[in-house]
């Protein structure tokens, strides 16, 4: 008999009584890859396919094994683009020097890769690889997810990018979610008026915002495996919303 899969449907303990959750298959798929390695994260094209499943944009990406795949990507998408070092052990690539934004053509993208691909050496970590990114403009904002012993998935919204942790303005809500809930969760933080159209800025379309806090919510229903994800940024601007850091941490108890 073939043993029951960690992300199986079941029924989970919520304060609001016995949920039962059906996971998305092919998200489900991804968590158990993963698992099965014995990881405890995700990489970010596993975590990009997982969010995407359940509604949440991700920017355009493509991995640059060699010079030339970047330079092809970016290409396509059109610069500025940004490259990183993507690996599911490194929580704050910043710290590294693991992140170079702004690279406004062929020769500084080729340089780029070839820097982090030194770094990525020279940290030994097992699989890391180039991540090359289309550069979106717009409002850095947090989404996250956290497992809580008593209350369960526990979602949070606030603004984002690198001063998320001196400013601390964010809010948190209890999964499940409605629309409603997550768009009063959204607008009880103290800068909602940044997110307001202002200075020739247009306003953020908060119903897209809410959406994502909605699908992150459920996601977190759906899969108990799941112990985080922290999303920042998400850039949000005129043309929409999307992800471009995407961490997930596993249990695998």
């Amino acid at each position: 008999e073939q043993p029951a899969s960690p992300c199986a449907e079941r029924c989970v303990d919520h304060p609001s009584g016995r949920i039962r959750v059906h996971p998305d298959l092919p998200a489900r798929r991804v968590i158990d890859a993963a698992l099965g390695e014995g990881r405890s994260g995700l990489f970010f094209d596993e975590g990009a396919r997982v969010i995407s499943h359940y509604g949440i944009p991700v920017c355009p990406f493509a991995y640059a094994a060699s010079v030339e795949e970047g330079l092809k990507f970016a290409r396509e998408v059109g610069y500025p683009v940004v490259a990183k070092i993507d690996a599911p052990q490194i929580y704050h690539r910043y710290e590294h020097g693991a992140v170079i934004s702004g690279i406004g053509g062929e020769g500084g993208l080729a340089e780029a890769i070839g820097r982090l691909k030194g770094i990525a050496s020279s940290l030994g970590v097992p699989g890391a690889r180039v991540l090359v990114q289309k550069m979106v403009q717009g409002r850095e904002l947090i989404f996250g997810l956290k497992r809580d012993p008593s209350f369960g998935p526990v979602v949070m919204f606030g603004i984002g990018g690198t001063f998320v942790e001196a400013l601390k303005d964010v809010a948190f809500a209890v999964a499940p979610l409605s629309v409603a809930q997550a768009e009063r969760t959204i607008r009880s933080i103290r800068a909602f008026p940044l997110l307001r159209a202002f200075r020739g800025r247009p306003a953020l379309d908060i119903g897209l915002l809410s959406q994502i806090l909605v699908g992150l919510a459920r996601l977190g229903m759906d899969i108990p495996r799941i112990d985080e994800i922290d999303l920042n940024p998400v850039i949000a601007g005129e043309g929409g919303a999307a992800a471009v850091d995407i961490l997930v941490k596993l249990s695998q108890g």
